[in-house]
């Protein structure tokens, strides 16, 4: 009885490996997803300036970081 339960374990557990691994177009998809997100799935900013300590130059480079962040 106890090598049953324990073959049952082992064909269950194996079912379970093979069940969860995704199929290589699904793989695919999900890692151009990862790369490139789509919009509702990037980060946000909240952005704000401190007591009027602003300056045009601070602006700019402040707007090209986020861009080259991809924000």
């Amino acid at each position: 009885m106890r090598i049953w339960k324990m073959a049952l374990g082992a064909a269950t557990g194996l079912l379970f490996v093979l069940s969860s691994c995704g199929t290589p177009a699904a793989d695919e998809t999900l890692y151009g997803e990862f790369q490139n997100p789509p919009a509702e799935a990037r980060p946000r900013v909240w952005w704000h300036w401190m007591d009027g300590n602003v300056t045009k130059d601070g602006i700019y480079k402040d707007l090209t970081w986020m861009k080259r962040s991809g924000i």
